[in-house]
């Protein structure tokens, strides 16, 4: 099976059913919620354009923007991938997960009751946010488009940055703790060229019963899956690029050849192979 086409992002798009698939080896099994202390950011300020049951209209709404790497984190795209995505409105291929606190009240400089709520996201796209203003912009008005959904608030979009990295004290999230995939050992094969055999590693999820199987191939030289070839068998993989020695590698379970895809990530050079373990079910 050729999987060249599927390396193109487009194509992948258009299959919900291959999408699922890239996602799936990547999730963590829930259990029960336990608190996270977020690390303060940055706040933004605005005001209430409507009245609600509690708050009179212009109270000062404060938004805590905080971080923690235990919030699940946006799909993995490059930099330029992203900004197309914020430019074009789609809210489909980039999605960042957001916590929000309960809302509760403090005073302003001046005495007067104000709301604080705390939007915790993952470290990354934080520290993506401190460094380019568009994408800054853009979690500023995800942070207000989620609360307004979850609080039923209406909020002024005169977004102001105080010099402060929080209003008060940030209050804990909770939040499922995960179980890491199974990493196994990373191999490397040589066979005495001068070209390199790739690296690879295997990804599994999850950690027991898997019922997905990742391959993650790291190809520096690269900057594109595009001229790369990859075909998968029920039990095996051969990867090929000009640039690098044949890649044979045996699976160790048999896999769904119509349930798998491949997606480069330009960010880190990875060429990532999904594929839906076959399910022994003869017992």
């Amino acid at each position: 099976m050729d999987l060249r086409e599927t390396l193109r992002q487009e194509a992948m798009d258009d299959d919900p059913q291959l999408n699922k698939l890239l996602q799936e080896f990547s999730k963590k099994k829930q259990n029960s919620p336990e608190p996270i202390l977020p690390t303060k950011g940055f706040v933004i300020k605005t005001k209430l354009v409507k009245a609600t049951e509690t708050f009179a209209i212009n109270t000062k709404v404060f938004i805590n923007l905080c971080h923690s790497p235990e919030i699940p984190a946006p799909p993995l795209l490059s930099r330029i991938e992203i900004s197309k995505a914020i430019q074009n409105g789609d809210n489909q291929t980039y999605k960042v997960p957001m916590s929000l606190s309960q809302p509760r009240t403090d005073l302003d400089k001046v005495g007067s009751i104000c709301i604080v709520l705390d939007v915790c996201i993952n470290t990354a796209p934080y520290h993506h946010a401190i460094e380019e203003v568009e994408f800054k912009e853009f979690i500023m008005s995800l942070a207000v488009e989620w609360i307004e959904q979850k609080q039923k608030f209406e909020l002024h979009r005169e977004l102001i940055l105080p010099k402060m990295m929080a209003k008060g004290d940030l209050v804990p999230h909770f939040i499922a703790r995960a179980k890491r995939p199974v990493i196994l050992p990373l191999v490397e094969e040589t066979n005495g060229k001068i070209c390199s055999t790739p690296k690879y590693q295997f990804i599994l999820e999850p950690e027991t019963d898997p019922k997905f199987l990742a391959v993650q191939i790291h190809l520096p030289l690269l900057k594109s899956g595009r001229d790369c070839s990859l075909d998968i068998e029920e039990n095996r993989l051969i990867f090929s690029n000009s640039q690098y020695l044949p890649l044979d590698i045996r699976l160790p379970y048999s896999i769904d050849v119509d349930k798998s895809g491949a997606k480069f990530d330009c960010t880190n050079q990875n060429l990532y192979v999904t594929m839906s373990i076959v399910q022994d079910y003869s017992e």
